[in-house]
């Protein structure tokens, strides 16, 4: 019976450190801006995007909520009330999210991107592993949510140089 605690001791132990310091803990070289637009997506199951040829993957991205500041705002927000998150970048059209899974501390990178058609192209991906129980699609749909209600009730803005 002592083997097998201890046994229990060292796998969870050494999942620890393999999920702290292993691929998980990383940035992926795949995240950022390429080309004007989001990296395509890995070839593996768990992400989603407003950008891909893959239908099963496919999301559509958000629209401007008055100014890029108040849209990364309210997504912040949003992302904050779904679970443990963390913004690594932020600028003027983009901003990175990293989430982490609250029972294995496992990463996923959640990007948003300013496009020329004045929408917010998305990209969400795991660090690691093929799945995701469908978490990265969950995930968007409750920011989605979130933002929809935000632009449901955001004052229109002000038109200049309209006549009085």
């Amino acid at each position: 019976m002592n083997y097998i605690v201890i046994f229990g001791v060292f796998l969870l132990l050494s999942l620890g450190v393999y999920t702290l310091f292993g691929p998980n803990g990383a940035t992926p070289t795949d995240i950022g801006i390429s080309d004007g637009q989001l990296w395509p997506l890995r070839d593996t199951p768990n992400g989603i995007a407003s950008v891909t040829s893959n239908p099963n993957k496919r999301v559509p991205p958000l629209p401007l909520l008055g100014s890029v500041d108040q849209s990364f705002d309210v997504i912040t927000a949003a992302a904050q009330s779904f679970g443990k998150v963390t913004v690594v970048t932020r600028n003027a059209n983009y901003l990175h999210l990293m989430f982490t899974t609250p029972l294995m501390g496992f990463h996923d990178d959640v990007e948003w991107l300013v496009n020329d058609q004045g929408s917010i192209d998305v990209r969400s991906q795991s660090r690691t592993g093929k799945g995701d129980m469908g978490l990265n699609r969950a995930r968007f749909e409750h920011i989605q949510a979130f933002y929809t209600a935000a632009l449901k009730t955001a004052t229109p803005p002000a038109v200049t140089g309209a006549p009085q």
